[in-house]
């Protein structure tokens, strides 16, 4: 299997994951559990659209169709009895079900032989390396999710990378999210964005926002955007009823700008 790399060649910026904490439903326990809240999914035709986009002169159909003719190949040798080793992980086959004693045969309506992967130490390191946050909110507020140059929430269709935009400047830029309306008479009120190295940072009060609504804002940015982290940050007065409460419901988002390089 893949092994670790070392510090020093792991040259991608990893992105950020959200993670939702609820309490146990276990009679007794006090304690309480995580999850990761739902990723995007690639399929193969979008891992093959982004090797073909960055570094490479092979045709997106060619790397589509050996990498499903390596699939093929790992569903054959399992089906003939090997574990597979394909880098990212190692195949292996177990028993699901009990027996009765160490003489039991196996029983296809009571036992099941069940695939299992075992991630890669590279793999892991991947993953051990991602920053995470706990979205979870004491009081409703704003729930930014996705930071965007499209025109829609829906990343399906569009090959942008969730929370992550280029460099440069933009005729506008949206937030997508829940409960994100802007409203109340506090001065604080507004959108900020913050590049997070250099602590410079634009305000755009409600007026100033081409949309403000409860799923999407959308500012025109007066300024371009520098390579490295940003931060947006929602503050409103707005409740779910639509009355305003007397004091800020504050929620931030991070996103990634990305030098653009000339092909």
């Amino acid at each position: 299997m893949d092994k670790e790399l070392p510090a020093d060649q792991l040259a991608y910026q990893p992105s950020k994951a959200f993670i939702r904490v609820t309490p146990s439903n276990l009679p007794g326990v006090q304690t309480c559990t995580g999850g990761v809240i739902r990723r995007r999914t690639l399929d193969i035709d979008g891992l093959a659209e982004r090797i073909v986009g960055l570094r490479t002169e092979f045709r997106q159909q060619t790397l589509v169709t050996v990498f499903r003719l390596m699939l093929d190949e790992i569903y054959n040798a399992t089906a003939e009895g090997f574990n597979v080793d394909f880098g990212l992980a190692r195949t292996e086959i177990a028993v699901s079900g009990c027996f009765e004693s160490e003489m039991s045969p196996f029983d296809k309506k009571r036992h099941t032989l069940v695939p299992r992967l075992y991630p890669s130490p590279r793999l892991k390191q991947c993953v051990r390396q991602l920053p995470a946050e706990n979205v979870y909110r004491e009081v409703p507020g704003p729930r930014p999710y996705r930071v965007s140059l499209a025109g829609g929430p829906s990343l399906r269709g569009s090959d942008e990378a969730l929370n992550r935009i280029p460099a440069g400047t933009h005729p506008f830029v949206s937030v997508y999210g829940t409960s994100l309306k802007i409203a109340g008479d506090l001065p604080e009120v507004g959108l900020t964005v913050r590049c997070v190295e250099t602590d410079e940072s634009y305000f755009f009060p409600a007026a100033g926002l081409a949309v403000n609504t409860g799923p999407h804002l959308c500012f025109v940015p007066h300024f371009a955007f520098t390579p490295g982290e940003w931060e947006v940050t929602v503050a409103t007065q707005l409740s779910p009823s639509r009355c305003l409460y007397k004091t800020l419901r504050v929620s931030s988002l991070s996103f990634l700008v990305e030098e653009v390089h000339a092909t």
